[in-house]
């Protein structure tokens, strides 16, 4: 007998079983070769004969067949890989006839073998499929081998195999939970799901029980849910057929232990009263999956992008009426956030933008050959505490930080760019920084009262022209007046032998150099004497004060000088000519005020409340007549503002005492 020569035949008894079809199928049409695609399983009996001894054999058959034309099915090679394999024409809907066919194959040994099939019918009657074949095989006498003839008749019988559906996935229960908590049983629902069907979590196959076609459940350990992250679940189901659902996510929230989320500016912070919905971009820090924007302490629909930025979708209804909501954000087993004002605008209040940023700043200056706003930050100011921190003021963000040292506080900057200048409270000294890098560079030592202990730098200014030259004016934080120390100029670190005495001689509370390094002008804003004066420098240090007593009205105030005006102006609205002493002009304003000759326009923000939120009127004015040009509401503005300053061709920034930056920008600013 050649049985294992016929073993290859056997595998045209796997490839005809594929065959499939519909005893309900109409009469033969373009289409009907579709009927007999699929999968078949079954049995096949071959009865071979040779040299007159027969011998009958059973194996399982099982395999795919698919349509290649016009009622033409075309069954997968025989004989070798690029053999085309042999074809059969569909004759009706449960009939077709195999055309003879033969190839011929190159045993392991050697040998080579011709394969034909004579003739081949197949019938479909229901789910059941059988195939007749005949043929022959023959190995011709060769080196080696030996020469064969065999006849052979081929029976197979199938049945259909039926493929698993693709599943669906429509719901999950629950679809979220707490990092760190106990295991759970998650039940999908959907369509089409099968025995063999598995819940899948983040592509790992998880313990699954079959409770319908419609529902799964399976066991989540707690080792799935140790952190919080966004879990995609599906639904996998084996072949035949089958396949993966679509997924849909499983939140798992920050924990018990998770750090309680910090809410430090959002973009837009305004919209106009009956504008559209919109989403809202609100930046931070230690946001988790499941952390929640809050709009006046209602959730909104909020989507996590990464640990300091979360996106959330206003409403139209949300904004409908002019005022201030309150925006924080909620981390489930933390806590919420502070809050950020969001104005509501009526129609009067457009030509500008507020941002705000949740930063406390001492103190806040531009830096207009880098575009960028520099923030002392003290202590207490969260992550940045005791830096010097850089923001960004068109996306509204802190870009950067350097290390300050001990409660850092007033500002002054080169007017070359060069060197950045910071009072360092906690150390009694002044640091240098050079920019950009924010690199330290010298400390200047105020030195100490033999009273009231170490100085802090009530004011800081840089010399025009001198970048390496700063008036530091001295005070004892632990009394009041707290200017005690006097004015004294420094070139680098060396202090010039001569300074102005403080207390009892002069209250010098805040500091402004002239159009050059020659002369340097003061106020004081302790008490009500409310004096100017103006200060003569030269190479030796202060070489002469004039006092001029009466000339401001309010107390905790700044002077600016602007060189395009060439006078001082006061936040109490008052503008001095520095050569008279006299008023130049008033406006109608207070607050704290920014000039800007360039724009010919001064700025105003008013005080505000001490405790609490409130609005606040920002006002310009026409810096050559003293006249009111516009002003505008800044809703919901937490505390009262320290420092105004611009920025920019279009913007403004000022500094609360409650811990927050508001950045403006528009044609308000530029008109």
């Amino acid at each position: 007998m050649v049985t294992l020569r016929f073993a290859q035949l056997g595998m045209l008894a796997l490839l005809v079983a594929g065959c499939s079809g519909n005893q309900n199928s109409p009469q033969p049409s373009k289409d009907d070769t579709s009927n007999f695609t699929g999968t078949w399983e079954g049995a096949s009996t071959l009865t071979e004969t040779v040299n007159g001894q027969t011998q009958t054999s059973t194996s399982q058959a099982s395999q795919e067949v698919t349509a290649t034309g016009y009622n033409q099915l075309r069954l997968p090679h025989f004989c070798n890989t690029t053999d085309p394999g042999p074809s059969a024409q569909v004759t009706t809907a449960t009939a077709f006839q195999v055309a003879s066919y033969s190839c011929t194959l190159l045993l392991d040994n050697g040998c080579i073998l011709e394969v034909t099939i004579a003739s081949g019918s197949g019938t479909l009657k229901g789910e059941e499929l059988t195939i007749l074949l005949s043929g022959g095989v023959h190995q011709s006498a060769s080196t080696g081998c030996s020469e064969i003839s065999a006849t052979y008749t081929l029976r197979l019988v199938g049945t259909r195999v039926r493929d698993h559906p693709v599943p669906q996935l429509t719901t999950l229960n629950p679809t979220t939970t707490v990092a760190g908590g106990p295991g759970f049983t998650l039940t999908v629902s959907g369509a089409d799901f099968d025995p063999s069907s598995s819940v899948a979590w983040n592509g790992a196959l998880k313990p699954t029980q079959f409770l319908g076609t419609t529902t799964l459940s399976a066991q989540i350990d707690p080792g799935d849910i140790v952190s919080a992250q966004t879990i995609w679940v599906t639904v996998v189901t084996p072949g035949p057929g089958g396949g993966t659902s679509n997924a849909l996510s499983f939140i798992v929230t920050g924990g018990p232990g998770s750090s309680v989320p910090t809410l430090l500016s959002l973009s837009p912070s305004q919209a106009q009263a009956g504008g559209a919905g919109f989403t809202l971009s609100a930046t931070g820090a230690d946001f988790v999956l499941g952390s929640t924007v809050l709009w006046n302490g209602t959730p909104r629909p909020t989507s996590y992008l990464s640990g300091t930025r979360l996106l959330a979708q206003i409403s139209a209804a949300d904004i409908a009426t002019p005022g201030t909501a309150s925006v924080a954000v909620s981390t489930p087993g933390a806590g919420m956030s502070t809050q950020l004002p969001f104005s509501v605008t009526d129609a009067g209040d457009a030509g500008y933008q507020v941002s705000v940023v949740n930063q406390q700043a001492r103190d806040l200056i531009w830096d207009r050959w880098r575009g960028v706003i520099y923030l002392s930050v003290p202590s207490t100011g969260g992550s940045y505490g005791n830096t010097i921190a850089t923001l960004d003021p068109v996306s509204a963000t802190v870009s950067s930080s350097a290390f300050a040292g001990s409660e850092p506080g007033l500002l002054s900057i080169s007017d070359d760019g060069v060197y950045l200048y910071a009072g360092i409270d906690g150390a009694a000294a002044v640091q240098r920084f050079v920019l950009p890098a924010l690199t330290p560079d010298i400390k200047v030592s105020l030195g100490a009262d033999p009273f009231f202990g170490p100085y802090v730098a009530l004011d800081v200014q840089v010399a025009p022209g001198a970048p390496g030259t700063i008036a530091v004016s001295r005070g004892s934080s632990s009394v009041s007046p707290s200017s005690q120390g006097g004015v004294v100029i420094y070139d680098d670190a060396s202090p010039r032998a001569n300074s102005s005495s403080g207390f009892g001689y002069g209250l010098y509370d805040s500091l402004q150099w002239g159009a050059d390094a020659t002369v340097l002008y003061a106020a004081n804003f302790e008490s009500t004497g409310f004096d100017f004066y103006v200060l003569a420098i030269g190479a030796g240090g202060v070489t002469g004060v004039t006092d001029h007593g009466g000339v401001f009205a309010s107390f905790y105030s700044r002077i600016h000088f602007d060189p395009g005006t060439g006078l001082i102006y006061g936040d109490d609205g008052r503008a001095v000519d520095p050569a008279t002493a006299l008023p130049a002009g008033v406006f109608q304003a207070s607050g704290r005020v920014a000039p800007d000759s360039a724009l010919n326009r001064a700025f105003f923000i008013s005080m505000g409340d001490a405790y609490g939120s409130s609005d606040l009127t920002l006002s310009s004015f026409d810096l050559s007549r003293y006249t009111p040009v516009q002003s505008v509401l800044i809703r919901g503005v937490s505390g009262r503002p320290v420092r105004l300053i611009r920025w920019g061709t279009d913007g403004l920034a000022f500094n609360t005492d409650a811990g927050f930056v508001y950045l403006i920008r528009g044609t308000f600013v530029s008109g």
